[in-house]
């Protein structure tokens, strides 16, 4: 699709008719349509010239030759820019537009009431797939339509199907499907509290029939949930929450399957459990972050460097909770190997995550590529904020955002400055206890001359 040119993609025309179809070949088709919509206004997204911008253009010459010129000039210029635009006012429409003046969006609505109407026949499976291709057609204006249609199939779940005697739903549904009903009803921005509340419930009783994969999808949809719901307001939907006892249940759940799931899931969980982690008592949060950094460690070279960048912020994340509420014996053994806390506890828990930290960093700057300096300062800042001033770590990062502050901005460059300031100030000889223990004296002059390096190039940057 790439090679092809895009009035050509724009003006497409599926092969599929949707006047005459039935109902066994209804659901694909839709998909099909769907697809293509959404493939039409990735590939014409931005590309095109509005009607109107040609038009303001025209008015702005219009005013600045309206001061100069005589008023015979200026309707004759006028007149020229007008037939301009009539000429060109077919090539410029957006791509909102071609679709919304097509028939086949009218189609598509049709054909979307009339699988609302054979939703029994469905299943759990036919509902999943109408729920994403509902998701594929972005209505813009036409928010109710989407909402009724959710709406209808809502009542159905939660009414017509539990009066049904001849197919019950809920009965036919399996764990895999309810997660997915789950993920599309968020996808599409759908946060009726009743029903997502059904659809959890029967996560939570059949949780021991999943499987790892199963877990990971449902906390991340759970996760995606929380962080809409929360940008809506609050007399709209009313939030529902998983019991801190069901996340626990959940997190253990891939534990006990010893991470049998893919490396992209693995990383997906482990940003989960930086977030949710924080619930769960010492010995158990202890445990899981233990296996699972054995588990990180041994297949550390099968992650891309996006999985490792998350893994780096995970770890910062769960340095700040990781020993709250932690009781060790004040003998030989601490409890389940963790070291003993002092008064400095920020300090020291942070030395159990130094050594798996300085791999990952090792591992990023090798292999990463491709970066927006936008992410290298959110790694900085999540580094200095925990107290992690490890140099040969932070140096490829450093110079990256030195060599391309221009891209930031300046609120962003002022916050770059700073952070090198307290990295400076980490490196300093009365704040000898954050930096590494076993640097010489020359490594920590080293250090610092770099650091004052950058902030003078910083400086210059900002005279400018």
């Amino acid at each position: 699709m790439k090679s092809l040119p895009i009035p050509l993609i724009r003006n497409l025309i599926p092969s599929v008719t949707l006047n005459r179809i039935n109902g066994t070949h209804l659901l694909k088709h839709l998909e099909n349509v769907c697809e293509h919509i959404a493939l039409v206004g990735r590939y014409t997204k931005g590309k095109s010239t509005r009607r109107g911008y040609i038009s303001g253009q025209v008015s702005r010459q219009i005013g600045r030759h309206t001061g100069r010129h005589s008023s015979s000039h200026v309707s004759s210029h006028t007149s020229r820019q007008l037939k301009k635009v009539e000429r060109h006012k077919g090539e410029g429409n957006s791509t909102k537009g071609t679709i919304r003046r097509s028939k086949l969006f009218d189609q598509v609505d049709e054909q979307f009431d009339k699988a609302v109407v054979l939703l029994p026949e469905f299943g759990p499976s036919g509902i999943i797939r109408l729920l994403y291709a509902l998701q594929k057609i972005k209505y813009g204006k036409k928010k109710r339509k989407k909402n009724n249609i959710l709406k209808r199939i809502e009542y159905y779940l939660l009414r017509d199907s539990v009066n049904d005697r001849v197919y019950n739903f809920w009965s036919h549904l399996k764990i895999n499907d309810t997660i997915l009903l789950f993920r599309m009803f968020i996808k599409n921005n759908y946060f009726e509290p009743a029903l997502l509340c059904k659809l959890m419930g029967e996560v939570v009783y059949n949780e021991d029939f999943c499987i790892s994969s199963d877990v990971v999808l449902f906390l991340r949809s759970y996760h995606i949930y929380r962080c809409r719901i929360k940008r809506i307001k609050k007399c709209k939907w009313k939030e529902i929450s998983l019991s801190d006892d069901c996340l626990r249940k959940l997190l253990h759940i891939i534990v006990r399957n010893k991470f049998d799931h893919t490396h992209k899931e693995m990383c997906t969980f482990f940003s989960l459990f930086s977030i949710y982690g924080r619930i769960l008592p010492f010995p158990e949060r202890w445990e899981i972050y233990s296996k699972s950094i054995e588990y990180v460690e041994k297949t550390q070279l099968g992650y891309s460097p996006r999985d490792i960048k998350n893994f780096i912020l995970s770890l910062f994340r769960i340095n700040s909770f990781l020993f709250d509420g932690a009781c060790v014996p004040g003998n030989d053994g601490s409890l389940m190997g963790v070291p003993q806390m002092g008064k400095k506890s920020h300090v020291e828990s942070l030395s159990v995550v130094n050594p798996t930290l300085r791999k990952l960093f090792h591992l990023y700057n090798k292999h990463n590529t491709d970066v927006r300096v936008e992410d290298e300062l959110r790694i900085l800042e999540s580094a200095v904020r925990s107290h992690y001033y490890h140099y040969d770590s932070l140096e490829s990062i450093l110079f990256h955002i030195k060599n391309n502050i221009a891209q930031l901005g300046l609120s962003n460059g002022v916050k770059f400055v700073r952070l090198v300031r307290k990295l400076r100030n980490a490196h300093s000889s009365d704040a000898v206890v954050h930096t590494d223990a076993c640097a010489s004296n020359t490594d920590t002059k080293f250090v610092r001359h770099m650091l004052d390096h950058i902030l003078t190039n910083c400086a210059e940057v900002f005279r400018t």
